[in-house]
């Protein structure tokens, strides 16, 4: 990763624009990542300590946190002034999983922890190592919204991989392809009749972002939709390693 470094003052490095890959992006970055293996550490001590019940009060409470996030975020971005139907609606894969994560840990359902393992967890890295929405640096509020809900994606993902001990089964890699081809289909629909990106499935180009990666409309849908698909298959594949070793 190239670091940039702006030319002003320190001050005004803070105060700027958000860049990609310049010193606020690593550090934002490795302040999620910290967070992440803090929470995992801090989990694994209290189950192996046999404090479990300690263990379900603390992700209750983060999950009553991740569902203030969601709401807060929600609710801002429909204020006059701020909502775009092109723009504002929650139906972009990280806000999908952003809504799931709390019910992993308030509920024993399978398919949550699912979707939020293959679908949260690796939209939600891309996200954080290519922020091509963000246009705000830590000045503005938005900087914040952005990490701490991305944070609430990997980090419960995260957890209850490391800590709840979550594995994916081959049934579990069925449904969430079967749910990623209805919510592309859904989304592509949505796109034409709104004109807009959401999932970045639409006829519009994010010059100088990954995106572009894929080439243009319509090919583009259909490679991110097999990129998806590979990658949903290594993380099932790794996982598997990982629980056999």
């Amino acid at each position: 990763m190239r670091l940039i470094v702006g030319s002003g003052s320190r001050t005004s490095q803070w105060l700027a624009p958000f860049v990609p890959f310049s010193l606020v992006h690593a550090a934002s970055v490795l302040g999620v990542i910290g967070l992440v293996l803090a929470a995992c550490a801090i989990g694994r001590r209290l189950r192996s300590s046999g404090r479990e019940r300690d263990e379900e009060t603390v992700a209750v409470a983060w999950a009553g946190f991740v569902v203030a996030v969601n709401l807060f975020r929600w609710i801002l971005y429909r204020l006059p002034g701020r909502f775009s139907w092109s723009t504002s609606l929650p139906v972009h894969p990280c806000d999908v999983a952003c809504a799931v994560a709390p019910l992993v840990f308030l509920t024993r359902w399978r398919w949550p922890r699912a979707l939020l393992f293959f679908w949260g967890i690796p939209f939600a890295l891309l996200a954080l190592a290519f922020p091509v929405t963000l246009r705000q640096g830590p000045a503005g509020g938005d900087y914040y919204l952005y990490w701490i809900g991305h944070l609430a994606i990997v980090g419960s993902g995260a957890y209850d991989f490391v800590v709840r001990g979550f594995r994916p089964r081959a049934s579990d890699l069925i449904f969430v392809a079967s749910v990623g081809v209805a919510y592309f289909v859904a989304i592509a629909g949505l796109n034409a009749v709104l004109d807009a990106n959401y999932a970045y499935l639409g006829d519009h180009v994010l010059a100088g972002t990954p995106i572009e990666w894929f080439g243009p409309w319509p090919a583009r849908p259909v490679l991110l939709g097999a990129t998806s698909a590979g990658a949903w298959i290594l993380l099932w594949r790794v996982a598997r390693e990982r629980d056999s070793s």
